[in-house]
C-alpha cells in the first residue's frame, strides 16, 4: 500500500542539530522514494500548528525531527507547533514518529489518548554523538521498517537491534550516547498493526 507521509523537520541554519535533523529527513524522502510512499516536506517558517494540523489530515505518518520537551515539539522560534495545548484529534488513526527530546513523555500521553495508531519518541534526551550517520541509522531504523510494510511490533523490535548492532560497533562515547537513546525510546501503539 503506498502511504502518505508528512516530513517535518527543522533546518533553519543556526538551530542546533538543524543539519542532523535535516539529514535524518533526507533519508526519510529516499526511504519514501524507494518504498513508493509519497511525501511531503514542512519547514520553517511554516513550522507551526495552523500549517501541520490540516497537513496531518491527508497523510497517514507524521515524521517529525525537531527540539522537543515534555509538552511538545518546537519550531526555530522555541514556539510548539505541537504540543499538549494544540489540537491534536486529527493525528487519530495516524503514525506519529518524532526525533525529538523528551517527547514520549506529557506529549505522547496526550496523542495515544487523541488516538493515534503509533507513537515512537524518546521519554529523555535524545543525545547525537560524532558519527552521526550512525544516529541517524538508529533513530531511523524504526519508520524505515515500517515503510518496508512491517508490522509495528516487527519495527520495534528491528529499531531495537539496530541500536544494539550500533552500539556494538560504535565508538566509547557513541556507544553510551547510542545505549541510552535506546534505553529511552518509547515506541506505543499497536504492534500488530502496519502502515
Amino acid at each position: 500500500m503506498m502511504a502518505n507521509i508528512l516530513i517535518a523537520y527543522n533546518n533553519m541554519p543556526g538551530v542546533v542539530l538543524c543539519d542532523f535533523f535535516e539529514n535524518c529527513s533526507d533519508n526519510i524522502k529516499q526511504k519514501c522514494l524507494d518504498t513508493n510512499h509519497h511525501y511531503t516536506s514542512l519547514t520553517p517558517p511554516d513550522l507551526v500548528n495552523d500549517m501541520i494540523r490540516p497537513m496531518v489530515i491527508n497523510h497517514d505518518v507524521c515524521y517529525i525531527a525537531a527540539h522537543g520537551d515534555t509538552e511538545g515539539i518546537i519550531n526555530e522560534n522555541d514556539d510548539y507547533f505541537l504540543s499538549v495545548n494544540t489540537t491534536n484529534y486529527d493525528f487519530r488513526n495516524k503514525i506519529l514518529y518524532s526525533v525529538s527530546c523528551y517527547t514520549g513523555q506529557d506529549l505522547k500521553d496526550n496523542m495515544i489518548r487523541m488516538g493515534v495508531k503509533l507513537f515512537v519518541g524518546y521519554n529523555d534526551s535524545l543525545i547525537i554523538g560524532e558519527s552521526e550517520d550512525i544516529f541517524v541509522e538508529c533513530v531511523n531504523s524504526g519508520i524505515e521498517s515500517i515503510l518496508d510494510g512491517n508490522e509495528f511490533g516487527i519495527a520495534k523490535e528491528h529499531m531495537i537491534n539496530t541500536y544494539n548492532e550500533a552500539i556494538d560497533r560504535a565508538s566509547f562515547f557513541d556507544g553510551l550516547h547510542l545505549l541510552n537513546n535506546r534505553e529511552h525510546l518509547v515506541f506505543e501503539g499497536d504492534l500488530k498493526a502496519k502502515i
